[in-house]
């Protein structure tokens, strides 16, 4: 494999295999459920969940057409130290993972319908809290209940490189 630093602090790792001709994408951020302040414990469930949801230039249902119009998916989810979002495309829609990919981390709405039936969704939500989502324009913010899951006993640790 190579490893690269570019100038922003973004590590790319590189692993080759060219037995199929495919691309398999992972953005990881450390940004996991250890990082969760304790009053908002499963956020960054919620965050993985919503980040495929909608950007500014896209809906969520329209995010998914094109993904899945080329055979492919995109997914996103949160572990103890990292949150992730993946693609794996034949490698002739690379260019098309890497707009999806970077429109959803760079312009992630979390529309306040998708953050609703996310929140309803959530089978053992043990509290609910009033927490802040940005506007549509970005100007404003405006409060929603949110039901995050509660797990029984918490572990705060951080990581450590």
């Amino acid at each position: 494999f190579q490893e690269a630093a570019l100038d922003n602090g973004l590590t790319i790792i590189l692993v080759e295999n060219h037995r199929l001709p495919i691309v398999s994408i992972r953005l990881a951020v450390r940004a996991g459920s250890r990082d969760d302040p304790a009053d908002r414990a499963g956020l960054a469930d919620m965050v993985s969940d919503l980040l495929t949801k909608g950007t500014e230039g896209r809906s969520a249902d329209q995010i998914a057409a094109e993904i899945e119009g080329v055979g492919a998916s995109l997914s996103a989810g949160a572990g103890t130290d990292f949150l992730f979002l993946s693609t794996t495309v034949l490698t002739e829609h690379t260019q098309l993972a890497f707009d999806l990919m970077s429109d959803v981390v760079l312009n992630a709405t979390f529309p306040e319908e998708e953050f609703s039936l996310a929140r309803a969704c959530s089978p053992d939500c043990a509290f609910n809290r009033p927490i802040q989502v940005p506007s549509q324009t970005g100007t404003s913010s405006r409060s929603c209940t949110a039901s995050i899951p509660m797990p029984a006993k918490r572990q705060r640790r951080r990581w450590r490189p």
